[in-house]
């Protein structure tokens, strides 16, 4: 058949038989059957041991002549299942962990009516986790099954709606995504440990430009002296502050043509005056309280 491969005859350098394939997965299922089908009903099994009713009744050694006259002898009528059923049977079969974030399996999670109802993910918030059986088709992730002890009946659980991006995907398909978020995890966490790094370098550095300024300003006020000053800078401070940083929305910008309106000497001294009054009377309603305070 073209594209075979046989490991014991090829050598170093030789051709790679798998370019020689023709047949496509349809043509190649087609050939399987036919090999089954020949075997079932023609072959011809030499070295089988006959039991002597077999003998008498003549059975030929052929797989379907054996089976029938097993069926008529031996095992009695056959139980009849679901093709659900078959199916879940032939079905990989693997380890599940029941967390409080759902049925985990293959890295993704998953929930179904039963498990809702009965509470199982708040149970293993108070109980913890514990194991189950379930069989899945790696073909499509979208679905678990958990079989029933008598594996005649099965629970079917649905990926949970946070994980779509995993959805109507392979095994091979959704492992390949799995890792690459785990590579893209670890890339983003040496990047922050960078940044932190540099964070920190910077912060040190201003604190040390901060107490250089500090010990070349430094006077011989005294300290309840420089206690008071402090408030007044920062009253200063924020004043300034509040004026170069507060919004103004709809601003027109001002060009240098711009009309300018002079105030008289009487309006500014007018309007500095109620400043002062302001801050004077803010001044006192502070003191206010903090007398009723004691």
């Amino acid at each position: 058949m073209p594209g075979t491969v046989d490991p014991d005859v090829r050598e170093r350098g030789d051709r790679d038989y798998r370019l020689d394939a023709k047949l496509d997965i349809y043509q190649f299922t087609q050939i399987i059957i036919k090999c089954a089908l020949y075997h079932n009903n023609q072959y011809y099994l030499k070295n089988y041991g006959k039991e002597e009713m077999m003998v008498a009744d003549e059975v030929e050694c052929i797989p379907r002549e054996i089976w029938n006259w097993g069926i008529a002898n031996r095992a009695g009528k056959l139980r009849s299942v679901s093709e659900d059923i078959v199916k879940l049977n032939l079905m990989p079969s693997e380890t599940a962990i029941v967390t409080v974030k759902g049925i985990k399996f293959k890295g993704l999670y998953y929930a179904s009516p039963k498990t809702l109802k009965e509470r199982w993910f708040e149970k293993a918030r108070n109980k913890g986790t514990w194991k189950i059986d379930v069989s899945y088709d790696p073909r499509n992730m979208n679905y678990i099954y958990v079989k029933e002890q008598n594996s005649m009946d099965f629970e079917k659980c649905f990926l949970l709606e946070h994980q779509d991006r995993y959805k109507d995907k392979n095994l091979e398909e959704i492992q390949y995504l799995l890792e690459e978020e785990k590579l893209q995890i670890k890339i983003a966490e040496d990047k922050e440990l960078q940044a932190k790094v540099d964070l920190i370098t910077e912060i040190e550095s201003i604190a040390k430009e901060a107490e250089k300024s500090f010990k070349e300003e430094k006077s011989n006020e005294s300290d309840s002296k420089r206690k008071r000053g402090i408030k007044n800078n920062r009253r200063l401070e924020k004043m300034l502050n509040r004026e170069k940083e507060a919004f103004e929305l709809d601003k027109k910008e001002t060009g240098s043509n711009a009309e300018v309106i002079p105030f008289s000497r009487a309006e500014q001294e007018e309007e500095v005056d109620e400043n002062d009054t302001i801050s004077l009377l803010i001044r006192k309603q502070r003191e206010a309280l903090k007398k009723i305070h004691e």
